[in-house]
């Protein structure tokens, strides 16, 4: 029981931590924003997700895993329980936690994650838990969402959201390699 209870705060506050770098790093947002590119907030936007997104957080879970001990059938029990929570957070329900709250994520404090408000923007980072983004100043609890999504949107297409990740990171790349300074066209320089 105790390696379980380490396992879950460890994935929880590690999860915290990649989930909060998806947002802040270029490279790793062009993937995690696929996620983020729903217009409504249904159970299916847990599973919408880059495959490359999704690889990241099962490895950084299964590692934790690895370190801590426990069985195979725990974490199978265990990734099956927080995905029941993840559903529910991305259900588009308004729920509230109450007081609660300030240690779980409850479905409006995500949503309010998922709002196109700039108010609410790289807030609630917290996958089970709200500590770490009370801890870490990140927490917003008051709000309402009224819209959700990334601008500009996402493709509609399965295969140009996977594909979008992968050419806006090679533009990336172009355009760092970009001379700073371009001579004019027909001039010597």
């Amino acid at each position: 029981m105790p390696r379980l209870v380490v396992f879950v705060l460890l994935s929880d506050f590690l999860g915290y931590w990649i989930h909060r770098l998806t947002h802040a790093v270029p490279f790793l947002w062009s993937f995690h924003k696929v996620h983020h590119s729903q217009e409504a907030m249904t159970v299916l936007t847990n599973y919408r997700r880059h495959p490359v997104d999704e690889l990241a957080m099962r490895l950084m879970s299964f590692w934790v895993f690895v370190v801590t001990g426990n069985a195979v059938m725990t974490w199978a029990l265990l990734d099956v329980s927080v995905n029941v929570i993840l559903l529910l957070q991305h259900s588009g329900l308004t729920w509230t936690y109450g007081k609660v709250e300030r240690v779980l994520i409850s479905p409006r404090m995500h949503g309010l994650h998922h709002s196109t408000n700039s108010a609410h923007f790289n807030r609630n980072f917290g996958m089970l838990f709200s500590i770490w983004d009370f801890m870490f100043g990140t927490a917003v609890a008051q709000g309402t969402v009224k819209e959700t999504g990334v601008i500009p949107p996402m493709p509609e297409s399965l295969w140009r959201q996977s594909i979008d990740p992968f050419r806006e990171i090679a533009q990336r790349r172009r355009s760092l390699r970009a001379p700073l300074i371009t001579a004019e066209p027909g001039s010597t320089r």
